[in-house]
């Protein structure tokens, strides 16, 4: 059994240790006034664990009187048990306060304070401590008892699917809030019997119907948020709808009646004093019955019963009391109807109050009765709660009320929350309620008022290591991170009050390093855990370079007793202390010792090495350039993203720039130098050098230049067709440097480019170098396309190539002087027609005149370079004739003009005699591209017939007369004359 320790009010003052009562004398008299009320405010602690040997533990109970009157303080008690409820109190020393309050005035609150040490070697692991607060009404002489917060809970039920319910809520006279327990809890939930044990502060449950059917014969007790198992016999049957109160007079649960497994009413009287189930002896009882309910009347000591559901399926009507000895039937005039009933005790006003139920009828009620010992009587408000049955009904302690919870309502299960203060009904519509049930089992409790106390073994430091990622560090280097874990082995906390660092190289060198703790070290370690302490090491700029040890050590206090504790290390982790990094440009270096201006893609090499002893962060490197002054400013300088950014200790790194020739660059010898700077990686000290040991140098040329004089050619009219046509470009390097030609080109530009039209190919070989100020030609041959646009033709070009040194692109796209021809439609000959007057001639005929038509129906013009005609008869008959051509004939055809030819032609003697065609056929060249032309047909011939000659032949001379005379007339004479040729 628990211990307790405070002070109660017999008529002399004691004190003592080890858990016993310590007593305090009250003086003074009372003053009738109305009944006091005290609740606990709450239980404080200065320590949650504490030590073997503590002392100086502070506890503190607040109560708070809540009623009308005084309160005489009888006594206040702390009482302390470990987990499994048993005494504790050999292991602890109380002393209440000499000036803890003796009375409570109304509506006051008052503190009781208690001293607590512990023991060298306290027995237990854990405790729970727990108030006390005993006192007397001032006016009525009453006991008045307070232990903890008032409550109201609910357990178990049954929901609208007949589904048995084993949750737990709390009222607190606002809003329901639903519990939830550590460890196993009852597996009945369906019509359990409750009552609460005020003197122990626990919720004794037994009996009730589980999920399986089973009707369950375990008791169980609720203690705070813990629920226990209790085991005892002899013990009540297994049941359902007993009825249960706690009778606070006698300190026993009383339990009645129930049905059992077999559906049999009971009416046997049980009576739980937490540790044991008595069955009292009694001659007279109530009936066999279930659905039975009690409430403890504490103004008289009697437990009430009345009603409930009988074995003929009749309800009851009779109101019976339990002395702890014997039941007594009681009959007072007008009681309640026989029902199904529902009962609870109200303190404040010392009434047993019954609600609703149901009754013979199986009429559901809502009506109100009230018992004071002697008589019942009904009560009527409105408004009132639904008519019901199987709800739970519990009487408020702390807010002296009623509160009645869910139900049947007829169709539907109920799930409002009602408070009666003895005249009215309340309904308190809370924002969150219980699911909907019927037959909750509703009972007052008492959050008791505790605060739990762990007992550990005294805090003990070690530091387990120290580490630090710097296996070297650098003179003057800062925030160097030094990592110390320790752990406490004990149980209780430690409060940390110095953790500190050692340097050890040949000597104590601590006075070389600033240390800085890390501002979120931990100030405590939680019993059996590691912590990290973290430090940030500024290493002086003249520490001395060796290797250093570092050690570490912890002071502080035992968490609950405040005794000193601390601890060191031997040996830890460690650095060596180095030079700095210093970067010096060792060499500039480019392949290049001539360049242009406007070059680019130079590559520039920097040296750079790293002669300290730590790793150099580069953060800048740079190239210089003099001539005859600082020409940096006409370069651009491009560092090569693959550069390096750190040189480790020792080391040498190129660093590589892409340097770019201003166009504007002044031409000259130039120096090449450079500046780098950087800091060392561990410390950021900067280092720089501003120029190297060997530099560079190179010439600036202005750059090399592409110019196109002048376009030559030959003709100014020129054919389409024509090939072979010579055109050349003469192009000058003005600049300084030499250019590589890469191309030459020519252009034809008429009312539009025409170059498509034309196919120029180089004559001879092209150069490919124009040293600088040097000219060179360029030839080329253009053919003229067939389809070329006949109209005035500019030639103009284009060159292209680069500075010889610099790579950079050159070009020209013009000529200073352009040269051009006309493209003319190609000439052509044609022969329109042969013409003579003759029709017909004879053999040696002479002076015959044969005329030509000709016509250059081409643009351009045509040489003509021979005609001649061809005279066919039944076969060629040239051969036969002499054809002179006229010397006044043309020798050229004007585009689209035509010629007559004249020839003179002779017949020869021995020619054919026949019928002669005349055809000719003529010859020439283009007079712009020579090509050649001719025509071997007249589109009209001409022709003649060739005769034999004629001829006379004076065949005779006939007369008629043979004589005549002188002077005669008319003499006729006829001569025979014969042509015996052809013609």
């Amino acid at each position: 059994m628990a211990a307790s320790v405070g002070f109660s009010r017999p008529t002399a003052r004691s004190m003592t240790r080890c858990g016993m009562v310590v007593l305090l004398a009250l003086a003074g008299a009372s003053t009738l006034q109305a009944a006091a009320q005290l609740e606990f405010v709450g239980l404080t602690s200065s320590a949650s664990a504490v030590s073997p040997g503590q002392t100086g533990i502070s506890v503190l109970a607040t109560v708070r009187n809540t009623g009308d009157g005084t309160a005489n303080v009888t006594g206040a008690y702390l009482t302390l048990v470990d987990s499994a409820g048993q005494s504790a109190a050999l292991d602890y020393t109380v002393t209440a306060s000499p000036g803890n309050p003796l009375t409570l005035p109304a509506a006051q609150t008052r503190t009781f304070t208690f001293d607590v040490a512990v023991s060298d070697a306290p027995m237990h692991n854990a405790v729970s401590v727990r108030a006390t607060v005993r006192a007397t009404d001032a006016s009525s002489g009453s006991e008045l008892s307070v232990a903890g917060s008032r409550r109201v809970l609910l357990v178990g039920g049954e929901d609208a699917s007949s589904g048995v319910l084993t949750d737990c809520w709390e009222w607190d006279g606002t809003s329901w809030r639903q519990l939830s327990f550590a460890g196993s809890s009852p597996s009945a939930g369906h019509g359990v019997g409750l009552a609460f044990d005020s003197d122990r502060n626990k919720l004794v449950l037994f009996g009730g119907l589980d999920e399986s059917g089973t009707h369950k014969d375990e008791t169980w007790e609720l203690q705070g948020t813990v629920w226990s198992q209790k085991v005892a016999s002899p013990s009540p049957s297994g049941r359902e709808f007993h009825g249960m109160a706690y009778d606070a007079t006698r300190k026993k649960t009383v339990l009645f009646g129930g049905t059992d497994a077999n559906g049999d009413r009971l009416d046997d009287t049980w009576e739980w004093d937490g540790t044991s189930w008595t069955a009292p002896t009694v001659s007279t009882r109530p009936s066999n019955r279930f659905r039975v309910s009690l409430a403890h009347d504490v103004s008289r000591g009697k437990t009430v019963l009345f009603g409930g559901a009988l074995p003929n399926s009749q309800f009851a009507g009779d109101t019976w009391e339990w002395s702890g000895t014997a039941w007594t039937q009681l009959f007072p005039g007008s009681p309640p109807s026989a029902r199904w009933p529902y009962l609870a005790y109200d303190a404040s006003r010392t009434r047993s109050v019954l609600f609703g139920g149901l009754d013979l009828n199986s009429n559901l009620l809502n009506d109100v009765h009230e018992w004071n010992g002697s008589a019942w009587s009904a009560k009527s408000a409105t408004p009132s709660p639904a008519v019901r049955s199987g709800h739970g009904i519990a009487y408020d302690v702390a807010r002296q009320r009623v509160v009645i919870f869910g139900g049947t309502g007829g169709s539907d299960l109920l799930q409002d929350t009602w408070e009666w203060d003895g005249s009215s009904w309340t309904d308190k519509s809370p924002t969150l309620s219980p699911p909907k049930r019927r037959y909750g089992a509703m009972s007052p409790f008492d959050v008791p008022p505790s605060v739990e106390w762990t007992v550990q073994a005294p805090a003990q430091l070690s530091i387990s290591s120290i580490t630090t990622t710097a296996s070297t560090v650098v003179q003057g280097q800062r925030s160097v991170a030094v990592t110390m874990v320790a752990t406490n082995s004990g149980d209780a906390s430690a409060t940390i009050t110095a953790a500190s660092l050692r340097f050890q190289g040949t000597a104590d060198r601590t006075s070389e390093y600033l240390v800085t703790a890390d501002a979120g070290n931990p100030t405590s370690m939680a019993g059996k855990q590691p912590a990290t302490f973290r430090f940030a090491i500024d290493v002086g700029s003249s520490a001395t370079a060796e290797a250093i040890v570092l050690r570490g050590a912890l002071a502080g206090t035992d968490g609950n007793s405040g005794s000193p504790i601390s601890t060191s290390t031997t040996s830890s982790a460690g650095w060596t202390v180095v030079r700095a990094a210093v970067l010096r440009i060792d060499t500039i270096s480019s392949a290049l010792s001539q360049v242009s201006q406007a070059q680019g893609g130079l590559t520039v090499q920097m040296s750079v090495t790293n002669t300290g002893q730590s790793m150099a962060d580069l953060t800048a490197a740079a190239l210089t350039f003099t001539g005859t002054a600082d020409r940096t400013n006409q370069y651009s300088v491009v560092p090569s993203s693959a550069n390096a950014i750190t040189v480790a200790a020792g080391a040498t790194v190129n660093l590589v720039f892409d340097v770019t020739v201003g166009a504007t660059a002044t031409a000259e010898a130039i120096v090449l130098d450079g500046t780098v700077s950087g800091k060392d990686a561990t410390t950021g000290a900067v280092t720089s050098d501003s120029g190297a040991t060997t530099t560079h140098g190179w010439t600036v040329r202005a750059s090399a230049a592409l110019r196109i004089d002048s376009i030559a050619t030959t003709p100014v009219l020129v054919s389409r067709g024509q090939s072979g046509i010579a055109v050349r470009m003469t192009v000058t390097n003005p600049g300084g440097a030499s250019a590589q030609v890469s191309s030459a080109t020519l252009r034809f530009t008429g009312a539009a480019d025409r170059t498509s039209e034309y196919t120029p190919m180089h004559s001879g070989t092209h150069p490919s170098t124009l040293a600088a100020g040097d000219s060179a030609n360029f030839d080329f041959t253009v053919t003229v396309g067939a389809s070329a646009t006949a109209e005035s033709i500019t030639i103009d070009g284009s060159v292209t190539g680069t500075d010889a040194n610099s790579a950079g692109a050159l070009s020209d796209t013009s000529a200073t002087t352009t040269d051009g021809w006309t493209v003319q439609v190609p000439a052509s000959l044609r022969l329109d027609s042969i013409a003579t007057t003759p029709t017909l001639v004879s053999r040696g005929q002479t002076g015959l005149v044969v005329q030509m038509s000709v016509t250059n129906p081409g643009g351009a013009a045509a040489n003509l370079t021979g005609a001649s005609l061809v005279l066919t008869g039944s076969a060629d008959r040239t051969s036969q004739y002499t054809i002179t051509a006229d010397g006044t004939n043309a020798s050229s055809l004007a585009g689209g003009a035509t010629a007559t030819l004249k020839f003179t032609v002779t017949v020869g003697a021995s020619a054919t005699a026949e019928s002669i065609t005349i055809d000719g056929s003529v010859t020439g060249t283009d007079a712009n591209s020579a090509g050649a032309l001719s025509d071997t047909s007249a589109t009209t011939t001409d022709g003649w017939t060739v005769q034999v000659p004629a001829s006379l032949r004076l065949d005779s001379i006939a007369t008629t007369p043979t004589l005549v005379s002188r002077g005669q007339t008319g003499l006729v004479v006829q001569m025979s004359v014969t042509n015996p040729g052809g013609a």
